[in-house]
């Protein structure tokens, strides 16, 4: 074999070995590639710690008023993550960029108006406001009775009692009678729900006769039902019941003598002409507050006036 034979033989023995090297090199960068994108690509199990949290809101009602309820708006908090690939030739690729965007949907907002102060009276403070206080006695139910329970009267000048209705009231004239009252107020139909206002009217009627004859010179106020707060504890109660018993309280004291006048204790405490004032109402929206009675007494004093019944009382 000459040398120029022996030198192709070991020329083409070197290239493949040189071949065979290089292939072997790019299948383990070919893996080392592989195992960066593995390691450096975001894992989508993992939880996005930028996810926004929802925010609770607490209210406390308190009083029946309801307080201003505010609630979060809407946020929008986007996550992502870049994993970088390093070749021999130093070029660097980026990996795929996932964003995940998370949406809280915005609340509606809801108000309610809390009144913390009473209304003004319209007719301002009656002068007699003192010495109508001191002659009257209260004939009732519970709501009746808040007038001497939380001291706007003396405890002997009224015989209002819980549970009473109209159908039942007809002992308290009695107490009318023998504390030779010369102010009288009839406050009662918070029990009357379940009969009609016929009914009502006519029970009402024959109670005032009754009155009438055992307190002949006294000065007669028919006072109204009052409203129920827009939350309460009585769902029958309805709004069209008591407006049409009160307007039978008034036909019936419209037809008797000027002695006997309607109270409109209804209006004295609603502003919105259908529910008692939040402030005014106690915790089962039927009952009233203390400062209900203070109201109520001057309303009553103003339209006493109004009719120039001190000197008759005196």
């Amino acid at each position: 074999m000459n040398k120029k034979m022996v030198s192709l033989i070991l020329s083409a023995m070197i290239t493949a070995a040189c071949t065979a090297g290089c292939a072997e090199q790019e299948m383990k960068d070919d893996t080392d590639v592989f195992k960066q994108v593995i390691v450096s690509a975001p894992d989508s199990s993992r939880s996005d710690s930028s996810q926004s949290s929802e925010t609770s809101v607490t209210t406390t009602v308190g009083s029946w008023a309801a307080e201003l309820i505010s609630t979060p708006s809407a946020t929008t908090t986007t996550a992502a993550s870049t994993a970088t690939v390093t070749s021999e030739a130093t070029t660097t690729t980026p990996a795929t960029t996932t964003s995940k965007t998370t949406t809280k949907a915005t609340q509606t907002q809801k108000t309610v108006t809390k009144q913390t102060d009473p209304p003004k009276p319209a007719s301002g403070t009656s002068p007699n406001l003192a010495f109508y206080k001191q002659k009257l006695f209260v004939i009732g139910d519970s709501v009746a009775s808040g007038y001497a329970a939380y001291g706007r009267i003396p405890v002997e000048h009224s015989s209002a009692k819980i549970n009473v209705s109209i159908r039942t009231a007809g002992g308290q004239i009695d107490s009318a009678k023998n504390a030779k009252a010369p102010l009288i107020l009839t406050s009662m139909g918070m029990n009357d729900w379940g009969i009609s206002s016929a009914s009502f009217a006519q029970h009402y009627k024959n109670f005032l006769t009754r009155l009438r004859a055992a307190c002949p010179g006294s000065v007669i106020l028919v006072g109204a039902i009052t409203p129920t707060a827009a939350v309460n504890k009585y769902p029958n109660v309805k709004l069209s019941v008591v407006k049409s018993h009160n307007a039978q309280l008034k036909a019936i004291a419209d037809s008797m003598d000027e002695k006997v006048i309607y109270f409109d204790a209804f209006s004295a405490v609603s502003s919105d002409g259908e529910h008692l004032d939040s402030v005014y109402a106690g915790a089962d929206g039927l009952h009233l507050q203390p400062a209900a009675y203070d109201v109520l007494l001057n309303s009553m004093a103003n339209l006493l006036d109004s009719h120039s019944m001190k000197e008759k009382i005196a």
